[in-house]
């Protein structure tokens, strides 16, 4: 996503589901994230929901997010005492120069954790700190509750849910803050399979479509009832039963939301990005088949310009600006040379390293994690 929010306003990071910017609010900083969809996650959510990433256009379905963090603020306050809290939703709002809708949250200073290598041994502790101490009960808390679509966002099989929490400091006391409970794509794509299969599939069937940040609402409502001594000695009547405000209001806006067709998704977003009016969309609720038929003839134009016009110019482009001199001597010299065979690969490697510095230790929001690490992360888990 190219536009920028405001000159004054810092880019934190970005992922599939938004930008998230800092922003001074009065005397406050808050951290606001802009939702949109990258091309994969729209292609995921074009085949599954009709539309790309709900929480870009849908009003219900941004509310439910706002919700969501509400009511996840405090029972995560219940369950983990001072080890863990929520990065707290401050408000919603139609942001008129991207054409999507913004959440702003509590902004949380901090950093992610360390990734286990020889290079930082006085933070090795961290990550097993964080899945063991955190991420796994949370899973487990949230099923208990109901909220399984929440657990794609709290790492169940997924380890690039990592960039979802954060290790702050409150009072001089380490902790660790979930920064990110909106998903980017549904949750049937988990690294680990024994996830997909064991979980994200059947409870997909339970839901009656692909999981996306889904609630099981009476399921939630009966753990709070059953639990309604501790969450009031723990956070008090006024907020015990603002929760159970908010749990009203989610199964409002999640019923409006998850009830819409396939159809009525993708008209709805055209008509919210403005490539439609109101009396077009009007018009095409009632004749379906046109609206198809348009969309076909949009993809089917998209298509043949990227592949048959872009493709080859960009790569007649390329092929123009090779230096074939320079290649061939550079070839030349990578096969008779050892030293130089042997540079390049250590100019190569010092590149990687810098490279993947730069994404882990500098990002706020959004980390590239190599697939090794993914692997290595897994193991962890298995311990």
């Amino acid at each position: 996503m190219e536009k920028q929010q405001n000159l004054n306003n810092k880019l934190l990071g970005a992922g599939r589901s938004g930008q998230v910017f800092l922003v001074q609010k009065q005397e406050d900083q808050i951290a606001r994230k802009i939702f949109y969809s990258d091309t994969i996650a729209s292609i995921i959510h074009y085949f599954f929901f009709g539309a790309p990433n709900p929480y870009v256009w849908n009003e219900d379905a941004i509310k439910c997010a706002f919700y969501r963090r509400r009511i996840m603020s405090a029972l995560v306050k219940f369950w983990f005492n001072d080890n863990l809290k929520v990065a707290e939703a401050k408000g919603i709002d139609w942001n008129k120069q991207f054409k999507a809708y913004q959440m702003d949250t509590e902004f949380i200073e901090g950093r992610h954790v360390a990734l286990q290598q020889p290079c930082n041994q006085d933070r090795v502790r961290e990550l097993p700190a964080l899945i063991h101490g955190v991420m796994k009960p949370l899973q487990k808390k949230l099923i208990e509750a109901g909220f399984d679509g929440l657990v794609w966002q709290a790492g169940k099989g997924t380890p690039t849910a990592l960039n979802n929490f954060l290790l702050a400091s409150d009072s001089g006391q380490a902790l660790f803050v979930w920064i990110d409970l909106e998903s980017g794509v549904p949750a049937l794509f988990p690294l680990n399979p024994l996830a997909l299969l064991s979980f994200y599939i059947p409870t997909s069937f339970k839901y009656r479509r692909a999981l996306f940040d889904d609630v099981d609402i009476i399921k939630l409502k009966q753990y709070v009832n059953n639990n309604y001594l501790h969450l009031q000695d723990n956070l008090g009547s006024k907020q015990y039963y603002e929760v159970l405000d908010d749990i009203d209001q989610l199964n409002y806006h999640q019923e409006k939301w998850k009830k819409l067709r396939k159809i009525d998704c993708s008209i709805q977003y055209q008509l919210k990005k403005g490539f439609i009016n109101e009396h077009q969309a009007r018009w095409f609720l009632n004749h379906p088949l046109f609206w198809y038929q348009r969309e076909l003839s949009r993809l089917l134009r998209k298509m043949v310009k990227k592949i048959l016009i872009e493709l080859p110019i960009a790569i007649a482009h390329k092929i123009i600006k090779i230096n074939y001199l320079q290649f061939l001597q550079r070839f030349w010299k990578f096969i008779s040379s050892q030293r130089y065979r042997l540079q390049m690969a250590r100019n190569y490697i010092a590149t990687r390293i810098t490279y993947w510095q730069d994404c882990f230790f500098f990002s706020i929001n959004y980390i590239v994690i190599n697939p090794i690490f993914h692997i290595r992360i897994l193991v962890c888990i298995a311990k």
